[in-house]
């Protein structure tokens, strides 16, 4: 007695569906945490863009002055732009007795799904006493 097995046994197709089903995971996971990452490194790039927005007029179309100033930005970034004066030491020949430098720095923070990021940019400006 010969018998024609065509086919497939059920415990054959559960056992493909089963490593498809795993395949698919791992591959759909996979694709979220690169989706996941670029959107953090898109945040990441606007959050530069503004602190270097922020930063570039400083002490050039716009008067240095100590102090803080804030701001939002797109309603997801909050930006704190601080201005304080360099301590020179006295006698510096480094910079001339018109000119006094002071500190310029830049913080962008934003909330990321639970988790707060920051970019900060920070640098000397040097103005007229």
């Amino acid at each position: 007695m010969t018998r024609n097995n065509r086919g497939f046994t059920l415990i054959e197709i559960v056992v493909a569906l089963l490593v498809l089903a795993i395949a698919s995971t791992v591959i759909f996971e996979g694709f979220s945490v690169g989706f996941r990452n670029a959107r953090t490194a898109d945040d990441f790039t606007q959050a530069v863009l503004i602190a270097q927005a922020k930063l570039a007029p400083t002490g050039v179309s716009e008067p240095l002055s100590t102090g803080v100033t804030s701001g939002r930005e797109q309603d997801k970034y909050a930006w704190t732009v601080t201005i304080d004066r360099a301590e020179v030491a006295p006698g510096d020949s480094a910079t001339p007795n018109q000119l006094q430098p002071f500190f310029v720095a830049v913080d962008v923070v934003w909330s990321d799904g639970g988790t707060e990021r920051t970019v900060s940019l920070s640098t000397l400006r040097l103005a007229t006493q």
